[in-house]
């Protein structure tokens, strides 16, 4: 996750397997397609609801948006690009196993090591 959030996939897919890249390659493109979608309701949200009062506008989030795209929806309407808003959500969320976890679904994430060569180190 944290290699497709910091645009470090084109550094890395030279010191994997094929057939790992072909797989990394297919995360970045459904976490790069999650990230668009998640934007494009948050937007859409944004637009309709952007002329309420603050409260009103988060009675609407609360009951509209997921819950982890809330705060998302207020960095909009405080002028701040929803996209980044977005992706810190994930950048928080990669910091930890547990939270990539609890993601994963909420993004419809799907990663498996199955089939490839495992590294020991030590």
């Amino acid at each position: 996750m944290a290699w497709v959030l910091t645009n470090a996939v084109d550094d890395v897919i030279p010191l994997i397997t094929p057939d790992a890249a072909a797989r990394l390659l297919d995360y970045q493109s459904q976490v790069e397609n999650a990230l668009s979608n998640h934007t494009n309701q948050v937007e859409a949200f944004v637009e309709e609801h952007e002329d309420k009062e603050r409260r009103d506008f988060a009675i609407a989030a609360q009951k509209t948006l997921p819950k982890h795209l809330c705060a998302a929806a207020f960095s909009a309407l405080d002028g701040r690009e929803v996209r980044e808003a977005v992706k810190q959500h994930l950048v928080w969320a990669s910091r930890s196993g547990t939270r990539i976890d609890a993601v994963r679904e909420m993004y419809g994430f799907q990663w498996s090591t199955d089939g490839l060569p495992q590294v020991e180190v030590g």
